[in-house]
């Protein structure tokens, strides 16, 4: 990119009236950028028939440099993997997922490194009839240990104020008509 906008730290910081702590000023900037990635997703029938076993895996990857400075792009996302097993049986549907994001350390000299988390997911579901209308019920349970983490794409001072959602559950029902 020639023009790539970047929001990046000026080096000067403004002193907070209440707490009179120096926070970083940031600003919009348009700097040569080169970004250069892959994605790979997949997914195999590992038992058909049935009671099918299908896993899908997906992996993501992007390293962005400011050519103008040398140093990496700041706010990018790490590394990511995510693999899947989805079960049925008749009706129901069960679905076990793990997403990992590594460390993300390839960072400008004034933004901290953001650590590496895994967070396990699982749901379940059911279709069936409700008056004649295709229904589904269905029960999603997020971030089952209750992993502390921390998006790196979020501004260094905000970051630690706004982990990714902890433990939570949903449950919904869907009607067709």
């Amino acid at each position: 990119f020639s023009n790539y906008i970047a929001l990046l730290g000026t080096g000067q910081s403004f002193i907070d009236d209440e707490s009179g702590e120096a926070l970083p000023v940031y600003a919009y900037t348009g700097v040569g950028a080169r970004l250069s990635g892959i994605e790979i997703e997949g997914a195999w029938r590992a038992f058909d028939g049935s009671n099918p076993l299908d896993i899908d895996a997906k992996l993501d990857t992007v390293r962005a440099t400011n050519a103008d400075s040398g140093q990496p792009l700041p706010r990018i996302a790490p590394m990511r993997a995510t693999v899947g097993v989805d079960w049925s049986i008749a009706q129901w549907a069960t679905r076990v997922e793990v997403v990992h994001a590594a460390k993300q350390d390839r960072v400008p000299a004034d933004d901290p490194p953001t650590d590496a988390y895994t967070l396990l997911n699982l749901s379940t579901s059911r279709k069936f009839d409700l008056a004649g209308l295709d229904a589904l019920f269905f029960l999603k349970l997020n971030n089952v240990t209750n992993e502390l983490a921390y998006n790196a794409a979020t501004i260094s001072t905000v970051r630690v104020l706004s982990p990714l959602p902890g433990r939570g559950i949903t449950a919904g029902l869907r009607v067709v008509f």
